[in-house]
């Protein structure tokens, strides 16, 4: 099974998420300027991830994400695209304020695609997500 997941991690058919809780570091090209900034991954599985952000990013955007998973050495480095957005729409965000009164930008979802999974990313992945 495991086997039959890692060569098929970009078929047609959704792969099954598993849920994680790690923070990724994205890096977005916006008009020429990198835009840096952290985020919650949610749940990934060997073709994508569902990242948490206060970031706004467009559907299509490229971008680079970084993220580590327990267990497993290396630091992903991957190209992704943003192809899914769940949230209040950027114009109705009106954030609310915390405690010392700043403004605070509210939380987006965005399911990204990875773009460039090596074949290695994707058995560490899998190892990870199948222990």
């Amino acid at each position: 099974m495991k086997d039959e997941m890692i060569k098929n991690g970009n078929g047609p058919q959704r792969l099954k998420r598993y849920h994680v809780k790690v923070l990724g570091n994205a890096v977005l090209e916006k008009e020429g300027v990198e835009e840096t900034f952290l985020s919650n991954t949610l749940n990934i599985s060997l073709s994508g991830a569902l990242i948490e952000t206060s970031h706004p990013m467009p559907l299509g955007s490229l971008l680079r994400y970084n993220f580590h998973v327990p267990g497993v050495k290396k630091t992903f480095n991957l190209l992704a695209e943003v192809v899914r957005r769940d949230g209040p729409e950027p114009e109705a965000e009106k954030g609310g304020q915390n405690a010392s009164g700043q403004q605070r930008a509210l939380l987006q979802l965005y399911g990204i695609r990875f773009l460039d999974l090596t074949d290695e990313d994707r058995a560490e992945i899998a190892g990870y997500l199948f222990q």
